[in-house]
């Protein structure tokens, strides 16, 4: 993913603001974590529509254009 469009470290309510106002479905699994961070709890999960490149993209897209 490009740089210009990534947002270092976004919070898991910010992950979640993005989700809903890209009118999203997803799932909020506050107990998981990624084995990399698994200190780090938190991640909502969003069903395969379209690839996980361009589902990605719009999310950090729209992390980018929320309110910090």
């Amino acid at each position: 993913m490009s740089k210009n469009i990534a947002r270092p470290n976004p919070s898991f309510d910010k992950l979640v603001k993005a989700a809903q106002a890209l009118n999203l479905e997803f799932k909020i699994e506050p107990e998981k974590a990624h084995p990399k961070a698994w200190w780090i709890n938190g991640r909502i999960a969003v069903p395969k529509k379209e690839k996980k490149q361009v589902l990605v993209k719009k999310i950090a897209k729209k992390l980018k254009s929320l309110k910090r």
